[in-house]
């Protein structure tokens, strides 16, 4: 029709609204500190340490955006490769190709962001469908 927007931008990004739900009221504290530190490790460690018992996409929620705001931090992406490598673990990689490879991909973004990685083990002996799991950070 004439006059109408075909595609309009919304004024927050998808993944915001998509994920916002995952932030509880125990965890306000907790993303108040990161407004106010979000380029530092210790927020995000006490962040994971409350998430403790709670549920994978939970974690991942909190792990990915540390990862994204402190991409340089050894210690969060080796938290948080660890954590995806753990849930894939006694998974059947056919049945679960697309947890596999979003394991996979966040071994690549580790990569490219972190300029000191070891492989350890060989590469054949890798349950990550070639290399994920074989990747230590040092």
């Amino acid at each position: 029709m004439p006059g109408q927007v075909l595609n309009p931008k919304p004024a927050v990004p998808a993944s915001t609204n998509i994920d916002i739900y995952l932030i509880a009221e125990e965890d306000i504290a907790y993303e108040e500190e990161l407004i106010r530190n979000p380029y530092q490790l210790s927020p995000w460690l006490r962040y994971m340490q409350h998430k403790t018992d709670r549920p994978i996409h939970e974690k991942v929620f909190v792990l990915e955006r540390a990862c994204r705001d402190l991409p340089g931090s050894y210690k969060l992406w080796k938290m948080y490769l660890d954590l995806r490598v753990r849930h894939l673990d006694g998974l059947n990689p056919a049945k679960y190709e697309e947890e596999y490879d979003k394991v996979n991909d966040a071994f690549e973004r580790a990569l490219v962001l972190l300029n000191k990685v070891s492989l350890s083990g060989a590469r054949g002996n890798c349950r990550c469908r070639g290399y994920g799991s074989c990747i230590s950070l040092t």
